[in-house]
């Protein structure tokens, strides 16, 4: 398997390797009226440009920059040969409001009650409860329930990035501190739950840990996992997915 050092280069090989032309937007979100700056992998036969009410426009070749005058979700489309690649550009009118969509969205249908941010909505989850990757939703004392470092961890730190930029938000800071709480096993430091912090060393699937570590925590690949069973390669971690 090639080894790429860079996400440009992953980018490159993944265009060369399927016959694309990707755009490579220097980033992929500005505020209303904003220009992106744009780099290619290959030059394109064709480009379109999608805007949030579903125009198109055609665009010269390779263009240096794409401006989005509308708030909104644009579509960049890139044609070689039969083949089209898309890429999602966002433009904003107002960021706290679409913060406030987004941190209001995820605190309401995520965060349980102990604090504890679960990894699906009630609406993803099959009969028992669990969701497609076998994690169980609602129960954070199971072992694959909830993650501190990952899902809980990004909504809890928005929260807070969220405040120091727009001010104190009363229902954000009981959320931030409710998760806290549950991270930091308030209350019952002498009995962490699953993928807390660990205040005393400990045993876990063989390894030792000094304290702080996450309690009886599993690092294993998740998503990524799917993706190479379902195309058959060799996982990079080594391990057979």
């Amino acid at each position: 398997m090639a080894r790429v050092s860079s996400r440009r280069a992953a980018q490159e090989l993944a265009a060369k390797l399927l016959n694309l032309s990707m755009s490579l937007p220097a980033t992929t979100a500005v505020m209303v009226g904003g220009s992106i700056p744009l780099a290619w992998t290959q030059e394109p036969d064709a480009i379109e440009l999608r805007n949030p009410h579903g125009a198109v426009v055609q665009l010269p070749a390779t263009p240096q920059d794409v401006v989005l005058t509308a708030d909104g979700l644009w579509c960049l489309r890139t044609r070689k040969g039969p083949r089209w690649h898309e890429s999602t550009l966002l433009a904003v009118a107002d960021w706290r409001s679409l913060s406030d969509r987004v941190i209001n969205f995820h605190r309401d249908h995520y965060q349980l009650a102990c604090g504890a941010f679960a990894r699906a909505l009630n609406a993803e989850l099959k009969p028992d409860g669990r969701n497609f990757g076998a994690d169980h939703f609602g129960n954070p004392d199971e072992l694959q329930s909830c993650r501190v470092g990952e899902f809980g961890g990004f909504v809890a730190w928005a929260q807070l990035k969220y405040q120091e930029r727009f001010g104190a938000n009363a229902e954000m800071a009981s959320s931030v501190d409710a998760y806290f709480g549950w991270m930091f096993n308030r209350g019952r430091e002498n009995d962490p739950r699953f993928n807390t912090l660990c205040f005393t060393p400990q045993e876990a699937h063989g390894r030792s840990y000094s304290p702080y570590y996450f309690y009886q925590v599993i690092c294993y690949t998740q998503h990524e996992a799917w993706l190479f069973a379902s195309w058959r390669m060799p996982s990079p971690w080594g391990m057979a997915p």
